[in-house]
């Protein structure tokens, strides 16, 4: 379904994987009509998996650096 002037949206993102030097996270766009248009239920837009890589400031791929309060790291076999 498109979106219209006015529509209200809400973005989800997902964390999927976090790499090296980068991460792939999952992005949801969910609308609805205009407030004071009675819709039952929203609709979902579009959906995308996206990859950003970390770069320097030669624009070269650099480590992404550990924070296990907002991300881990998934080995191999998809186990933490």
């Amino acid at each position: 379904m498109p979106l219209h002037v006015g529509d209200t949206i809400a973005i989800y993102a997902e964390l999927l994987k976090v790499g090296n030097s980068s991460m792939d996270i999952r992005l949801e766009v969910w609308a609805k009509p205009f407030p004071g248009v009675y819709v039952a239920q929203i609709h979902l837009v579009t959906e995308g998996i996206f990859r950003y890589v970390a770069v320097d400031d030669q624009g070269r791929p650099r480590k992404i650096p550990d924070n296990p309060e907002f991300l881990s790291r998934l080995s191999k076999s998809g186990v933490d």
